[in-house]
C-alpha cells in the first residue's frame, strides 16, 4: 500500500448496525470495535511478516534524514497501524460498502519498495528536476539561499530501482493480505452477524 493506500475490510450497511447497537446500549458498539480491530490483527501480523526487516536494496540503507525515505528512518518499516472507523453515512442496498477496517502502511521507505513502478515510469527519464526536498549537508542554491536541501536531475535511477527490487507491485503488502482476507473476512461475517442478532433478539422481544 503505497502512503495513503489501505487494505480494507468492507461490509455494509455498517452505519444502521451502530445506531441500532448505540440505541440498545453504546457499549456493545465499543466491543463491536474492539472485535474487529483483534480480527484485523490477522492481516496486519501477515503484512509485518512480509515487509522486510533489513532494507531490500542498499541504496535504502538507513540514513539519517528529516525526510525519513530510507529503511527504519524516523518510523520503523515494519510499522503497520488498525484505524477502525464509523462510515458518515447509513449505506444499504446499491450503495457502495462502507470501509470501517483499515491497515495503513507509515514508513514512507516501505511504501516505496512496495509499490515502486506501479505508475507511468516514461516521465521518469525526460529530464526534468525533482522539488526541492531536505538532504543532510545539502549546499542548496549556488548562493546558498536554500542551505539544508537539494535537487537533482530525473533520470533512469528509477528504472533501475525498481528493476532491483523485481516484481510488481505490491510486493509486500496486497499479496500477504490477499493470502488472509478469506479467514479474515469470514471472521468479520461471524462478528457482524452476531451483533446483528443481539439486534433483532431487542427488536422481538
Amino acid at each position: 500500500m503505497a502512503a495513503q493506500d489501505q487494505a480494507t475490510l468492507v461490509i455494509s450497511d455498517f452505519k444502521r448496525l451502530i445506531r441500532e447497537l448505540n440505541k440498545i446500549e453504546p457499549e456493545l458498539v465499543r466491543q463491536m470495535k474492539r472485535d474487529l480491530k483483534e480480527i484485523a490483527e490477522i492481516p496486519r501480523a501477515a503484512v509485518r511478516s512480509e515487509i522486510p526487516q533489513r532494507p531490500p536494496l542498499r541504496g535504502m540503507k538507513r540514513v539519517l534524514s528529516p525526510v525519513g525515505k530510507t529503511w527504519n528512518t524516523r518510523r520503523n518499516a515494519r510499522t503497520v497501524t488498525i484505524k477502525t472507523k464509523s462510515p458518515r453515512r447509513a449505506v444499504g442496498f446499491g450503495t457502495k460498502g462502507a470501509g470501517i477496517v483499515s491497515l495503513v502502511i507509515s514508513s514512507p521507505a516501505t511504501i516505496i519498495a512496495d509499490m515502486a513502478g506501479r505508475g507511468n515510469m516514461k516521465s521518469s527519464i525526460d529530464g526534468r528536476r525533482t522539488d526541492w526536498y531536505v538532504y543532510p549537508n545539502a549546499k542548496g542554491t549556488t548562493d546558498n539561499t536554500r542551505p539544508g536541501y537539494r535537487r537533482h536531475r530525473v533520470n533512469k535511477q528509477g528504472y533501475r530501482m525498481v528493476e532491483a527490487l523485481g516484481g510488481s507491485p505490491s510486493r509486500f503488502v496486497y499479496p500477504a493480505v490477499e493470502e488472509v482476507m478469506p479467514r479474515t473476512a469470514d471472521r468479520v461475517s461471524e462478528t457482524i452477524a452476531e451483533f446483528t442478532r443481539v439486534i433483532e433478539r431487542e427488536i422481538n422481544g
